[in-house]
């Protein structure tokens, strides 16, 4: 409970410095002090939670592997990020969105328990997780994963339950290689494929390009085409990235992207959007995100909206 309500207050906490004038110092270096005060008195709750997670996955590797001993595990990870997104025309909307990968050493090593709801995430790069693609949702996936990295081409699987309003279970297969074209530049190729009852099968094949500008610069282009056997529509994602790295803490990307489809209609461009975003981090464990945006939807005739989102995320690794 302390550790919800600290998330609660960073936004006030943060906005609280701007509403007095810039030169009192006094008040400002006050309000650092109980910020940092603040967040200090909060990792002892993470390192509970992270322990307690860690017990959590001895306990299970054990118990599927038979293999019982004094070992500690120190390996898991954990992400929880909640947000509050406003676009012009809509209500606001608050959500959460929550990663937890658990390895399970004593199976081979390649097994680890996943709890996420970023299927509809387009990369977990660069610090930025706000480029989602519409024909994708964020249900829950709870399931075991099975990871083969090789010299030649890197491999997992998933076989799981799908958390959604009626629960499904559902299996994965993804297949990626990446290619070298210089020390700066590199192609990615993925295949991914999801079957289940209730959709059948899925495939969504992605080609990234990524060159790194200088130290600072990296421009990234994702495209990725979609399919669903039962539905049987096209869907295309585009998206142009820059990221920044302005140093180990500030990170800023500035994203552009179109998706396209032949849903009910000939294939037609369907959404444009561009947003900034500026994670800052306040800990090692802690950051938050400021995301203007705008975009423009077929729907409203490609009128322009204007959204603004902000997120407070909690990552804790070993």
């Amino acid at each position: 409970m302390r550790l919800f309500l600290i998330i609660l207050m960073i936004p006030f906490s943060l906005f609280a410095f701007h509403e007095h004038d810039e030169n009192d110092e006094s008040y400002s270096s006050k309000n650092e002090v109980l910020l940092e005060e603040t967040l200090n008195s909060a990792e002892p709750t993470l390192k509970y939670i992270y322990n307690t997670v860690n017990s959590v996955a001895k306990s299970v590797d054990e118990f599927l592997s038979n293999d019982y001993s004094d070992e500690k595990y120190y390996d898991s990870y954990i992400h929880i990020e909640t947000s509050m997104k406003k676009i012009e025309g809509y209500s606001t909307d608050f959500d959460a969105n929550v990663d937890i990968r658990i390895k399970l050493k004593k199976t081979s090593k390649k097994y680890r328990l996943v709890i996420n709801n970023s299927d509809d995430n387009v990369s977990d790069e660069f610090k930025d997780h706000n480029e989602t693609v519409p024909f994708e949702d964020d249900d829950y996936n709870i399931g075991i994963e099975y990871q083969s990295f090789k010299k030649y081409i890197n491999f997992k699987s998933n076989l799981g339950i799908k958390a959604s309003t009626n629960p499904y279970i559902y299996i994965k297969a993804s297949a990626s290689k990446e290619f070298k074209l210089s020390k700066r530049s590199s192609y990615e190729i993925e295949q991914k494929l999801r079957y289940s009852d209730r959709f059948e099968l899925d495939s969504t094949t992605s080609l990234a390009y990524h060159k790194k500008l200088d130290d600072t610069y990296t421009f990234v282009n994702q495209n990725k085409y979609f399919i669903n056997s039962k539905e049987q529509v096209d869907n295309i994602y585009n998206s142009l990235r820059i990221n920044q790295q302005l140093n180990q803490r500030d990170y800023i990307n500035y994203v552009a992207a179109l998706n396209s489809n032949n849903d009910e209609s000939n294939f037609q461009d369907k959404r444009y959007r561009a947003y900034i975003s500026y994670r800052k981090f306040l800990k090692k464990w802690m950051y938050y995100d400021l995301i203007p945006e705008v975009s423009f939807n077929r729907d409203d005739n490609f009128e322009e909206r204007y959204g603004f989102t902000v997120n407070i995320g909690i990552l804790i690794d070993k």
